[in-house]
């Protein structure tokens, strides 16, 4: 297991290079935001609230993982457009094919 994951490390990292660039793009357009929500459906699920969990320890941003089908329940009215308070809520969206 090891060393299949070694194996793969240069390609990982070559992935984490190419979208530097862009990683920094999302995190200036976060910079002010004060909220933040994660979706998945399904096995995306979990991942959704793993990532808001470790979106909060990172950047002490209000992140919430939830189901895409629970959203439609009562944190749908939490996100706002352009004309909102804050402006708009960002929103990540996992999918799994």
């Amino acid at each position: 297991e090891l060393l299949d994951a070694l194996q793969r490390l240069p390609i990982s990292f070559g992935m984490a290079m190419r979208t530097r660039d862009r990683c920094k793009i999302i995190a200036t357009e976060l910079l002010n935001k004060n909220n933040l929500f994660v979706l998945g459906k399904g096995y995306a699920e979990p991942i959704a609230m793993e990532g808001a969990l470790k979106i909060k320890e990172m950047s002490y941003l209000h992140a919430e993982g939830y189901s895409g089908g629970a959203l439609k329940h009562g944190p749908f009215a939490l996100i706002e457009d352009e004309n909102g308070r804050e402006g708009r809520t960002p929103v990540i969206v996992i999918i799994l094919d």
